[in-house]
């Protein structure tokens, strides 16, 4: 129904142009002859005048080929016979009726040059001499036409009229013969008609300019640009560029015109290809035609300079009917990359342009020379196409904004479900790092656990060993197998707590366990329990655990300080291979500061540092790399201070340091 609905209006329009040609034809057949009587106030020229190309001819030889039949009825016929800015003959004859005087008018578009002569039985007289190419005469203008100073018919005579017209790119011999009073009244009506059609174009031009830039649409800033263009080519072609901008430089009139012919090209093809930009046609060949069209169009227009107006006129026509079709191409493709503009923008669209399209084809054949004045015309032309573009314009950018509106709406709504599904991950992600922290925990408190009881069972394995040497042999097997079942039992957690695992679903969190109390104790009774934890580990090494006797006392968590001491005084023997390890405790100010000093290989700075992090070790250790970072992490958690010092091939030193408790003496 669409499709049918666009070709009627197509279809009506082609009958229009049909029959406006037809009525034109029969409207007006040239006599060659009018009578002036007492009530003739105008007479069209038009009616009257017979054509002859402009071959050099005298006025006799013209007046003769009148006589004899030799004219031809149409200019549209003689047109095709000169070349542009040839100048083309029109030849009339008046029979004068009374004693009267006229005026000739001329209502030609666009023209170059008219000479007029009036040949009376016994002389003649040029009335007007006009040309583009010399300085306006004022006196020639009547507000917008062109007149000829006034003549003289007298009652009985015959008299002839001859008018050199040098056309432009329209084909017209709109000359009129009236009386003084007439054309007075005629140019005041044309001149408010044409001030009226300027100002009101200028004022909408504003206001569609004014809604682009609101809009923030270069396709539609284009277009009002484009619109200007257009309006300055017309207002070159009424003559209102050489009378106010250059009156007195005649020689650029010509090429003024030419240039402001390409640059309207040249512009229309550009906006064409912004358009085409809005609706995602950015590497589109056809983007590429069009600023290929603009780039030459704007090429042309700075060889008006060097070439002459013969070649480029035709030139600068090629290059705006390739503009319209680029505009064209550029529609067309706004239907295919935008789902196609809505109904209404598509019957304008096709209602205008079979209007264009007749308006063309009956000013450009010269069809309704005798019906319509050119001049009308090319405005209706220009009218009709402003609107066209105006109002598809507008309902593009309408029904654009519709839909970003529309897709606007639609993220939100997705963004929306974006939020609450990063909302619920967040959620997730929470619980899966609250549950892998407790995770985390849970393994760090069986991992420490598991190390510390490792040296106590091997302690506590060298003292059975000892106790059992006497008792049968399968007692000791029992004791051997026991210590084995519980050695194995501690590391196979810490192998199992060196390599975090992932869990599916948060557990409930660990609660804290409750920290032991600070209190005094004497430091040798740590110091002892150290000696006898490892004393036979070290003679079975074969190297000396000395631990030296203390009378100091500390106040601190009994359990930390044991903890801290047991993991230091094993990693010392576990690490010495030969010499010893020597325990003591210095008093240091307010402070008890035990150390722990072994011969053993010692370590780097960076060594060091490293190997106080959890789950490092020395490429030779077979421990789980936990017994350093226990150490520090204890001594941190209890308020402790715990340094070392190291150096390769000369043993490690840790200093322990404990709050000094002193008697009411002030002795330790």
């Amino acid at each position: 129904m669409r499709k049918l609905f666009l070709a009627a209006i197509v279809v009506l329009s082609a009958l229009l142009t049909v029959l406006a040609a037809w009525w034109a034809e029969r409207t007006f057949e040239p006599t060659g002859v009018a009578v002036l009587n007492a009530e003739t106030e105008a007479v069209d020229l038009r009616s009257v005048f017979l054509f002859l190309p402009d071959t050099g001819q005298s006025p006799a030889e013209l007046i003769q080929a009148h006589r004899d039949g030799a004219l031809l009825p149409t200019l549209d016929v003689v047109a095709d016979q000169v070349v542009p800015y040839q100048a083309v003959w029109a030849v009339a004859r008046f029979d004068a009726a009374v004693d009267s005087t006229w005026q000739i008018s001329s209502d030609i578009y666009g023209i170059v040059g008219l000479q007029v002569l009036v040949a009376h039985p016994d002389s003649s007289e040029r009335i007007l001499d006009y040309s583009a190419r010399a300085p306006i005469d004022p006196g020639q203008l009547t507000g917008p036409l062109l007149r000829s100073i006034p003549f003289e018919a007298r009652a009985g005579e015959s008299l002839y009229l001859l008018a050199a017209i040098t056309r432009g790119p329209i084909g017209s011999a709109a000359l009129t013969l009236e009386t003084p009073q007439h054309l007075a009244e005629r140019a005041v009506s044309k001149g408010i008609g044409l001030a009226g059609f300027y100002a009101l174009s200028i004022a909408t031009l504003g206001f569609f300019l004014a809604f682009s830039l609101a809009m923030k649409s270069p396709g539609a800033v284009g277009y009002a640009v484009l619109l200007m263009f257009g309006l300055g080519v017309i207002a070159y072609m009424d003559g209102l560029s050489f009378r106010f901008l250059y009156p007195d430089h005649p020689q650029i009139h010509i090429a003024f015109g030419l240039i402001t012919v390409c640059l309207f090209a040249a512009v229309g093809f550009r906006v064409a290809a912004l358009a085409l930009d809005e609706y995602g046609g950015h590497g589109h060949p056809t983007r590429r035609l069009l600023i290929a069209g603009a780039v030459v169009s704007a090429g042309c227009a700075g060889l008006v300079l060097f070439v002459s107006p013969e070649i480029m006129a035709p030139v600068s026509y090629v290059l705006v009917v390739l503009m319209f079709l680029g505009q064209f191409a550029s529609v067309v493709l706004w239907k295919l990359l935008a789902d196609g503009p809505p109904l209404a923008s598509e019957a304008l669209s096709a209602f205008c342009a079979s209007a264009c399209m007749v308006i063309v084809v009956l000013l450009f054949t010269g069809r309704l020379d005798g019906a319509l004045d050119p001049g009308m015309m090319v405005r209706v032309f220009y009218a009709v196409v402003a609107i066209w573009i105006m109002a598809a314009v507008t309902i593009g950018l309408v029904e654009l904004r519709r839909q970003h509106a529309k897709a606007l709406a639609n993220e939100v709504v997705a963004l929306q479900q974006a939020t609450e599904t990063a909302a619920e991950l967040l959620e997730a992600e929470q619980n899966y790092s609250r549950a892998r922290d407790v995770a985390r925990a849970r393994s760090r408190r069986l991992a420490t656990a598991s190390h510390d009881m490792k040296q106590p069972i091997m302690s506590l394995r060298l003292t059975m060993d000892s106790i059992a040497q006497d008792q049968p042999t399968d007692v000791r097997d029992r004791l051997s197998e026991a210590f084995d079942y519980m050695e194995q039992l501690s590391q196979g957690y810490l192998d199992q707590t060196s390599t975090e695992a992932e869990l599916d679903e948060a557990p409930e969190p660990v609660p804290a366990e409750p920290e032991p109390e600070v209190e005094t104790f004497d430091v040798s009774l740590v110091l002892d329990t150290v000696s006898q934890m490892f004393g036979e580990e070290a003679i079975s090494k074969g190297i000396r655990l000395r631990v030296a006797a203390s009378s100091l006392a500390a106040r601190a968590q009994t359990l930390a300080v044991m903890r801290i001491l047991s993991n230091l005084v094993s990693n010392a023997v576990k690490y010495t291979e030969a010499g010893g390890v020597l325990v003591g405790a210095r008093p240091r100010g307010g402070q008890v500061e035990i150390q722990v000093l072994d011969t053993g290989a010692g370590m780097t700075s960076e060594e060091l540092e490293r190997f106080s992090g959890s789950y490092e070790k020395g490429a030779a250790s077979e421990g789980s790399g936990l017994g350093l970072s226990i150490c520090f992490e204890i001594a941190s958690a209890n308020g402790l201070e715990l340094t070392a010092s190291s150096e390769p091939g000369h043993g490690t030193l840790f200093r322990l340091r404990l709050p000094r408790v002193c008697d009411e003496t002030g002795s330790a």
